[in-house]
């Protein structure tokens, strides 16, 4: 029985690390969203790509008794693309209304200045939300857009924890794309001149023209980095992530987070053994279930037929 019991206690062990690892490994809505908006940046807490440029502004709320967002000011600069992410935390029944009241708010402005780009609403838990809406607007409305998004956050009595704004030096990238492409274009004249000139063997020929297809290549490439980069000079990307309430806190709460981590290994534990139950509890029923059936009417008289008749023959052989 011991050797039963822990076995079983190790199953059961095996089974709550595998639940809380595939717990751990579930992705969020956050980490969708980073997927789709950034990929160069770590992320934080929050699903956010840390500003990683020189002209980049972060800002990240301490415990305040006042609910007012930021004075965030950036200056407009000529040729600068910028992107902004904001994380709000707000009730979990306020979250749907306030994705609708941020799309409609898109909707006012028209298409030429804001369009949605991407949405996500996920429940988590039975009262844990995460969500996320993500625009691309006109440079000269995003930043009046970011304020008018947290002002009605605040209405409904959510809070601003995290704003991002990364700034770009788009002009400058394009001007050094075209630089580089000039640069090309004078390597592919000379090799062109080169083979005019002759007096190449054929193989030497045909290394030349390989040469200059790839320099082609790298051109188109420089002319689709310019595309993009020109892009986000008329297209400002903006994130919206919403977060529930429950179980948020500011600042630190050593009861709360024992209270929750006690919640967790609980549950993790109650799953590992209705998981060992599952697993265990239809063998034992099949087991009782053949042994009811040996002891029924029809199987003794079968048991008590073929016992003579072995006997019988046993003897039989002896004699």
């Amino acid at each position: 029985m011991s050797r039963i019991a822990a076995s079983s206690t190790i199953a059961i062990a095996s089974l709550a690390l595998a639940s809380c690892s595939q717990t751990e490994r579930e992705p969020s809505v956050w980490d969708e969203a980073e997927r789709g908006s950034s990929s160069e940046a770590p992320e934080n807490n929050f699903g956010f790509s840390k500003a990683m440029e020189e002209s980049s502004i972060s800002v990240d709320l301490p415990v305040l008794e006042s609910r007012a967002a930021p004075g965030i000011s950036v200056t407009a600069a000529p040729g600068v693309a910028f992107t902004y992410r904001y994380a709000f935390v707000l009730g979990s029944d306020e979250i749907a209304g306030q994705q609708e009241l941020h799309a409609q708010a898109c909707e006012e402005l028209g298409r030429a200045k804001c369009r949605i780009t991407g949405m996500r609403y996920k429940l988590i838990d039975e009262d844990r939300i995460e969500a996320y809406l993500q625009f691309k607007l006109a440079p000269e409305v995003a930043r009046d857009f970011g304020k008018r998004g947290i002002a009605s956050i605040e209405d409904a009595d959510g809070q601003l924890i995290e704003a991002v704004i990364v700034g770009t030096d788009a002009a400058d990238q394009i001007q050094q794309s075209r630089d580089t492409s000039e640069r090309l274009e004078q390597q592919i004249e000379g090799l062109e001149a080169q083979l005019r000139r002759g007096g190449q063997s054929a193989e030497e020929g045909r290394q030349v023209e390989r040469q200059i297809l790839q320099l082609r290549s790298q051109i188109e490439a420089q002319e689709q980095t310019r595309e993009t980069l020109a892009e986000s000079l008329v297209n400002t990307p903006m994130t919206y992530f919403y977060r529930s309430d429950e179980g948020f806190s500011l600042g630190s709460n050593p009861i709360g987070d024992a209270g929750s981590t006690a919640w967790f290994s609980f549950s993790a534990m109650v799953a590992a053994v209705l998981t060992f139950l599952g697993i265990v509890l239809p063998w034992i029923l099949l087991g009782f279930g053949l042994l009811a059936l040996w002891r029924t009417g029809p199987i003794k008289r079968m048991r008590n037929w073929v016992r003579p008749k072995k006997q019988s023959e046993t003897f039989a052989d002896v004699t």
